[in-house]
């Protein structure tokens, strides 16, 4: 029964199938993110969650000083503190690209959309944006294409 299995899975065909998941991740993973459309979740929710923190807590400060008898309108401060504090983050260059994704994410990630390419399943959670990455994208689906094939 194991020796089937083995037979089974030991084919010439799904080996060279691995191996070019293999390569193709690895060219992939000298591509930027920029290439890709779906990777940055990361980087834009840390982004999210520093300006909603700076938010909140200007808003606490503003909400205690509009109810401690200043009669300040609540919603004309909201709106103050939110351009106020997108103007710190733009002064301390808080951009995506600062916020750097660790390796094994972005390795993992390029394995994924090498196996979701050379299966041609092409789920679109993750796909490419520049000619370069989607030239690439093209040969994998090919060269898996011409593995079924011949």
């Amino acid at each position: 029964m194991f020796e089937r299995l083995r037979k089974q899975f030991y084919h010439p065909k799904v080996v060279t199938l691995f191996i070019s998941i293999i390569v193709f991740s690895m060219i992939y993973l000298f591509l930027d993110d920029e290439n890709f459309s779906g990777v940055n979740y990361i980087k834009e929710t840390i982004k999210k969650e520093v300006i909603k923190k700076k938010i909140d807590k200007e808003i606490e400060q503003d909400t205690f000083e509009a109810f401690s008898g200043l009669n300040y309108n609540v919603e004309k401060k909201l709106d103050e503190t939110t351009k106020d504090v997108k103007k710190d983050v733009k002064k301390q260059d808080l951009v995506e690209e600062k916020i750097e994704v660790p390796i094994y994410q972005k390795l993992f990630d390029r394995i994924y959309f090498s196996i979701v390419t050379g299966a041609l399943l092409g789920y679109g959670d993750i796909y490419p944006t520049t000619n370069i990455c989607k030239i690439i994208a093209m040969i994998q689906s090919l060269f898996t294409i011409s593995l079924i094939v011949y």
